[in-house]
């Protein structure tokens, strides 16, 4: 914040985006009574923050201004002149300054506004001069945004995404899909059976080993290590309209080679149930990431007097993932799960955290069979809201593997070269307020893990274990 000093008054200007004026005095007049302390101590005249630069020397940097020191030129003209000049620079990713500018940028807005470093545990000013050295190599674009990624995934944070602003090319997918099995990648959609099965296994990718290319793509994706590899699978899956890939492959059609072209709009989709369907007698299977709660709402009668129900949750839910929890629940709950930072003054810890939840009243008709959840690390934000209320409430016994370990409002901010980036900016913590599930994920009650073999059968193993738990605890 700014503060401007003045004989009668003291004027407190926060930085809260585009917020109204009115919006702001309020929010300023409202930190000052709850931490007037704190606010005293951020606004003591002359406070400064000091840092070593190296080589003898340093930078104080003032945290707060007099009325005159903070004042903006009041020729409006010049002020405007300036602001044309500004939009009109060409600040081109390939000159080094630019390069270097991207990754301090990058690197002080999550030094002072990343809320999980707690979590991540890196030194992450150990981390500014490398990527600082990285930059000054970067031969092109490309390369310049594969620095930067990999810069944001030392922050482990699964929202943590760099995108290009510049060179935006048409994106297309392949007529296949990849799943993460056993340590390798398995096709698990395939619009050209044909060619290519559900079950071969990727060996080699325009003839660079598969472990080596995927290993390469894990290195630039931010997040726990099971949403690094399903963002391996998503980003071998998507790449410039008409491009092609060669890849040779091992499976159901032997060892062969097969050259695909990225001319699909959407990707080839894994093979499940419809997305809301009695698969069995009386246990019924709602995919949350497929079925809107307009498809639910219909069938609401029909899950409450179910047996047992299967909710889906491998991937990211639609707004049925929220709308059928009321229906799930006995008791209104108030628990608070998400935290945003108060901060007063930048180099300074969040005084507070405003806290908040969904929530959540019952609504009829409730559904009063067993239910159970199938997971994995596709589920991530949202559907790992959703997924805290099936586990903390124990709502549901969870089937397969880790969620995705990353939840939160996401902030986002462009750096002088034209890189968009974005990161978690709220903490989120289990039901009672305590620990986080960042870079971790949510455990599954039963760990099921999809394998090669299944995938090459037809079979869906979490699926399975969920049908054979509802036929023998209905009995």
């Amino acid at each position: 914040m700014d503060v401007y000093r003045q004989p009668e008054a003291t004027y407190l200007s926060l930085r809260i985006g585009r917020a109204p004026p009115d919006d702001a005095a309020a929010q300023a007049r409202d930190l000052i009574e709850r931490f007037p302390q704190a606010v005293a101590a951020a606004t003591q005249p002359d406070r400064v923050a000091a840092f070593e630069l190296g080589e003898g020397l340093k930078a104080r940097v003032p945290l707060s201004l007099s009325a005159t020191e903070a004042a903006t030129p009041e020729d409006a003209e010049a002020v405007d002149a300036l602001r044309e000049r500004l939009r009109a620079t060409d600040l081109d990713a390939s000159l080094t300054a630019v390069r270097a500018a991207d990754v301090v940028v990058i690197w002080n807005v999550l030094r002072h506004f990343y809320p999980y470093w707690q979590e991540t545990r890196v030194d992450w000013d150990a981390v500014l001069e490398p990527a600082i050295a990285e930059a000054f190599t970067d031969g092109e674009r490309a390369a310049h945004k594969k620095t930067l990624k990999r810069l944001v995934a030392r922050i482990v944070d699964g929202h943590g995404q760099v995108d290009d602003t510049v060179l935006r090319g048409r994106r297309r997918w392949l007529p296949i899909g990849v799943a993460p099995a056993g340590g390798d990648f398995v096709v698990n959609a395939s619009g050209i059976p044909e060619r290519v099965a559900v079950g071969d296994v990727v060996r080699r990718i325009d003839g660079i080993d598969a472990h080596r290319w995927f290993a390469d793509t894990r290195a630039q994706i931010s997040g726990s290590a099971q949403w690094k590899a399903w963002m391996a699978a998503d980003t071998f899956a998507t790449g410039e309209e008409n491009a092609s890939v060669t890849l040779q492959l091992d499976g159901v059609h032997g060892e062969h080679e097969v050259v695909l072209a990225f001319d699909r709009p959407s990707p080839a989709a894994e093979k499940r149930p419809p997305p809301i369907a009695e698969i069995a007698s009386g246990v019924w299977y709602v995919d949350l990431e497929r079925a809107s709660m307009s498809d639910v709402t219909p069938k609401l009668t029909a899950l409450a007097q179910a047996k047992a129900t299967i909710f889906d949750l491998r991937g990211y839910p639609t707004d049925a993932g929220f709308g059928v929890l009321p229906h799930l629940i006995d008791a209104p709950e108030r628990d608070r799960w998400m935290r945003t930072p108060i901060r007063i003054a930048p180099y300074d810890e969040p005084v507070a955290f405003e806290r908040y939840g969904w929530d959540l009243d019952p609504k009829p008709p409730h559904f009063a069979g067993r239910r159970y959840v199938l997971q994995d690390g596709r589920a991530l934000s949202y559907a790992e809201s959703v997924l805290g209320y099936f586990t903390d409430l124990k709502l549901a016994t969870t089937i397969g593997a880790a969620s995705a370990g990353a939840n939160g409002n996401v902030n986002m901010f462009t750096t002088p070269g034209g890189f968009t980036v974005r990161f978690t900016g709220m903490r989120v913590t289990w039901h009672d307020g305590i620990g986080s599930l960042h870079g971790i994920g949510i455990a599954p009650d039963i760990a099921v893990e999809q394998t090669a073999q299944a995938w090459r059968e037809g079979r869906d193993l979490a699926l399975e274990r969920a049908l054979a738990l509802a036929a023998r605890e209905g009995r």
